[in-house]
């Protein structure tokens, strides 16, 4: 008994095995397409942006305004 439950864990194992390595296969042959797909792609010229640098200060003073903005909404949802 013990054998023939050997004998099926090995062919389990090598099914699964074969499984696996077709399926890795697919994914290799999917990574390889979008890589190429998405060599092709080109982005939008950043030399025109028009940004506020995010540091210390800058993020200081929006995250204040935004607290107080939310501060607002919530005593006029009570006050509702």
């Amino acid at each position: 008994m013990f054998d023939v439950a050997e004998y099926l864990r090995e062919q389990i194992c090598t099914i699964n095995d074969e499984v696996l390595d077709a399926f890795n296969g697919i994914m290799k042959v999917k990574e390889e397409k979008e890589a190429a797909e998405a060599g092709g792609m080109t982005f939008a010229s950043t030399e025109h942006l028009n940004y506020t640098p995010v540091n210390k200060e800058t993020f200081g003073t929006w995250c204040e305004e935004f607290l107080a903005i939310l501060k607002v909404k919530e005593a006029q949802e009570k006050t509702e």
